[in-house]
């Protein structure tokens, strides 16, 4: 699940918080997915990134920094941070927003939060 404050699809903020329900998708089907709008979309994609597809669904202009989220047993756990998606306001079908991978953060986390 993804969460945000960003801009509605009628390019207005959000007075409320709203959530999206999405499924990550791997990196191999995100690559090939920002590959099919040409342009170097095909470079885009990194381990350090996680990609979802939400449909019409997801994140929008605003929403970045903004969590993903996933239920295991009976608690949320963080996996990611909105990135980028298309530059057209809101998550387009068929082609993947792209968060942070949280956990190939975690040495970086560790040491920049560590008290000296």
């Amino acid at each position: 699940m993804t969460t945000g404050w960003g801009k509605t699809e009628e390019g207005v903020i959000s007075p409320v918080l709203r959530e999206a329900n999405v499924k990550i998708v791997s990196n191999d089907y995100c690559t090939r997915s920002w590959a099919s709008l040409g342009e170097g979309g095909d470079l885009l994609i990194e381990p350090g990134m996680v990609c979802i597809d939400g449909g019409d669904a997801g994140p929008c202009n605003g929403d970045s920094g903004g969590p993903l989220v996933v239920k295991q047993d009976d608690r949320w756990e963080l996996v990611g941070l909105t990135s980028f998606g298309l530059l057209k306001g809101c998550a387009i079908n068929g082609i993947p927003s792209v968060y942070t991978r949280l956990t190939s953060y975690l040495g970086w986390i560790a040491l920049s939060t560590a008290e000296p």
